[in-house]
């Protein structure tokens, strides 16, 4: 049995590699991503939210993804 903890991490990992795709089309704010993430998976937004932020600092420390802090936007780095 998996614990939430469990849930988590293998989510933020199939985050890490899904989101970069995701990001080719437009960037997003976190908030939108989250939304369209949560509805993808079918889970409240409260348990995305975590393994969504994991997965954008990783993606952020390897140069794959930034943040526009002027526009308040996810991208591509």
């Amino acid at each position: 049995m998996k614990t939430k903890h469990d849930c988590e991490s293998l989510l933020a990992l199939s985050l890490v590699k899904m989101l970069p795709s995701r990001l080719q089309d437009h960037s997003y704010s976190i908030l939108e991503l989250a939304q369209e993430l949560a509805g993808e998976f079918e889970c409240p937004l409260c348990e995305i939210l975590t393994p969504m932020g994991e997965a954008l600092q990783t993606l952020a420390a390897l140069h794959r993804v930034k943040f526009d802090g002027s526009q308040k936007r996810v991208m591509l780095a």
